[in-house]
């Protein structure tokens, strides 16, 4: 049972509760004492001893009529007794439990006067002397009882409390006890079922500081939000101090790391509690997440905001960014479908740390250089590019590709058929207005001519074989058809089977130009498909448009994607058209 102090002082101002009768003297014996517990019990015959006289005859007080009362609470039944050798009545208080509820307290007593009838009062006032505890201020600010607190969870959770032994209003310091202070108690239980301790060295006035922190640690024993934790002073004899509870609110926001590079990206952030909002350069307009390619210095501000019992609060973190690596790819973005040899290099910042990524499936070979730059060996025709990562010193990376258009893509449309009659060289294409000509199997320049024609000043053998350039583009790559004897079977195969025929403009607003290829069909089929599958036109073509080029018109279809396919007996080609109107 805890240990309390009640110092009894004599009844010297008992007339200022106005219930003592004149004619009789009462004595509170002993006029200071100590009474033990809380709640406090009268359990010796000394702690509480009152008398009644002297000169008193027998039979002026009811003996059995005789009780005890603290500050206005029930009454309790005492032990009174007639002592003839002394002429007075002594009472004993012996069994009621009194409960201090103030620093000054009333005991009164009371006995019934026989001749009258009536109750005889007398009151004595007594100090209840267990020690006081404040909280002064957390974590460096004054403390306020009436205003929400919340601490910075990355702070010390300092608390600073003063407590101390009250004065005492008796000169009588040897009879009231020993009233120093032992140490503070603080606890998350409200019945301290579970404290920590400080011990001080005992004095009757004391500064308490500890960190909550060395002593409970978030998540396990406080809450991100509501907290409460629970304070007491003791004193020496192990009396307690009214406990002081202290509520608190902890929140915070979290990054999912402590620097950010400025990558143009979203990062979702939390607030603990949640509820709030965040607000900042980084912050993007409507969401709680953060970009930190937002940032316009080295560091941004970001402010977690929300609102308490009504109160606003807010938490801003500074936040460390690391600028990219700055460069660009040098090299070609076309590369002719026969020629080899393109070279890749960086222009940036110095020191950036390369990772060259080519495309494998257009690529023959890549090596690279002594200077960090790439060297590709382009094959085939297609689509191809080149890739590189850059790292700077912060470790921050970039990687920009360069797509490369290869062979036939971008440059002239095959438009070239080399037909050898006798002696004499003769193109198809008649569209342009000069050819190369030129003996393939030899290596060798034959002429440049205005006309469709070259006439042979040999006669070709089954090996010899011909070409004619026919176009070219701005970078040099040019378009050819090649013939020979034994090749012009296989290439009138080669168009059958080359899977594509040429669609031009494309993307168009539904009017398109079809080289039809040439062809020893008989019959040919132009079908027009949706991208869900759906017949649209069936066109059926004469064989007088091999080799031509034919008009589309699919004006009357919606904006979309559409499938051509363009087949034969032995015949079979696709290709895709866009109408963007």
């Amino acid at each position: 049972m805890r240990k309390q102090f009640l110092i009894f002082m004599v009844c010297v101002f008992c007339t200022s509760f106005g219930w003592v009768n004149a004619q009789y003297v009462f004595q509170w014996n002993p006029i200071a004492g100590t009474v033990y517990g809380d709640p406090l019990p009268i359990n010796n015959p000394l702690d509480v001893f009152i008398k009644i006289g002297t000169d008193l005859p027998d039979g002026v007080f009811d003996e059995q009529d005789a009780a005890l009362q603290m500050n206005g609470g029930v009454w309790y039944s005492v032990d009174c007794q007639w002592i003839e050798a002394y002429e007075e009545y002594q009472i004993n208080a012996t069994y009621p439990v009194f409960m201090a509820e103030s620093d000054t307290n009333r005991l009164v007593l009371r006995i019934k006067e026989i001749e009258t009838g009536t109750y005889v009062y007398s009151t004595a006032a007594y100090y209840y002397s267990r020690p006081r505890l404040e909280v002064q201020f957390v974590q460096g600010t004054a403390y306020d009882p009436e205003s929400p607190l919340v601490i910075d969870q990355n702070l010390p959770l300092i608390f600073q409390l003063v407590s101390w032994a009250p004065d005492f209003f008796s000169d009588q310091k040897d009879l009231i006890g020993d009233k120093r202070i032992k140490g503070l108690h603080f606890s998350l239980t409200e019945d301290f079922a579970d404290f920590n301790a400080i011990t001080v060295t005992s004095e009757n006035f004391v500064e308490f500081s500890c960190n909550l922190f060395d002593y409970y640690s978030l998540t396990d024993d406080f809450i991100y939000g509501h907290n409460t934790i629970y304070f007491r002073a003791v004193g020496e004899g192990n009396d307690f101090s009214p406990v002081v509870a202290v509520s608190f609110f902890v929140f915070d926001f979290q990054f999912p790391q402590a620097t950010f590079c400025k990558y143009d990206t979203l990062i979702p952030l939390s607030g603990i509690p949640s509820g709030g909002r965040f607000s900042g350069e980084c912050i993007v307009e409507g969401t709680n997440c953060f970009n930190p390619s937002l940032a316009v210095g080295a560091s941004t501000l970001v402010t977690y905001e929300f609102r308490l019992l009504g109160v606003d609060f807010s938490r801003s973190v500074r936040v460390d960014l690391l600028e990219l690596p700055v460069f660009n790819v040098v090299g070609p973005f076309q590369v002719c479908g026969f020629e080899h040899g393109a070279v890749y290099s960086v222009q940036g910042d110095p020191g950036l740390q390369l990772t060259w990524h080519p495309d494998t499936s257009v690529i023959l070979g890549t090596a690279v250089l002594s200077d960090g730059s790439l060297f590709v060996d382009w094959a085939g025709e297609g689509h191809g590019s080149v890739a590189v990562t850059a790292k700077n010193a912060d470790g921050c990376t970039v990687t920009q590709h360069r797509i490369v258009d290869i062979g036939v893509r971008k440059a002239p449309r095959d438009s070239a058929d080399v037909i050898l009659n006798d002696r004499m060289l003769l193109c198809s294409d008649t569209s342009v207005s000069y050819y190369y000509w030129y003996n393939a199997a030899a290596g060798e320049f034959l002429a440049k001519t205005t006309k469709n024609y070259y006439a042979l000043n040999f006669t070709p053998s089954n090996a010899d074989s011909f070409y004619v350039l026919t176009a070219y583009d701005t970078l040099g790559c040019v378009t050819h058809s090649r013939f020979s004897k034994p090749e012009q079977k296989a290439k009138h195969q080669a168009w059958n089977e080359s899977g594509e025929f040429t669609v031009y403009p494309n993307p168009s607003s539904g009017h398109f130009w079809i080289d039809i290829p040439p062809t020893d069909e008989t019959t040919l089929q132009l079908l027009v498909r949706s991208s869900d599958n759906r017949t649209k036109l069936v066109i059926m073509l004469s064989t007088a448009v091999a080799g031509e080029s034919y008009p589309l018109d699919l004006t009357g279809l919606d904006s979309g994607v559409y499938y051509l396919r363009l087949s034969g007996n032995a015949l079979y080609r696709n290709q895709k058209v866009i109408i963007s109107k």
